[in-house]
């Protein structure tokens, strides 16, 4: 089963806003050794480049992601709880 398929229907547990029309989703998060955030694009029209990505650190602790080049910092996120 593809990423696409498992979480075609799973609500979003915290998202960043990128403009009007939508952001960036959390869709998941996968515990292991290393730690990644499913995450994927909406913009109105479905979800768009549904990926893993792996929750990196600064020097000063602060965790993100990189996604399509750019650094989405956890701390800057709206959850849904």
């Amino acid at each position: 089963m593809t990423l696409k398929e498992q979480y075609k229907d799973k609500p979003p547990i915290a998202y960043v806003c990128l403009c009007n029309w939508g952001g960036l989703e959390i869709l998941d998060v996968l515990y292991g050794i290393e730690d990644y955030l499913v995450t994927c694009f909406n913009y109105g029209d479905g979800r768009i480049k549904i990926s893993r990505n792996k929750i990196y650190y600064t020097v000063s602790g602060r965790d993100y992601i990189r996604k399509c080049g750019r650094r989405f910092y956890l701390d800057e996120m709206e959850t849904f709880f």
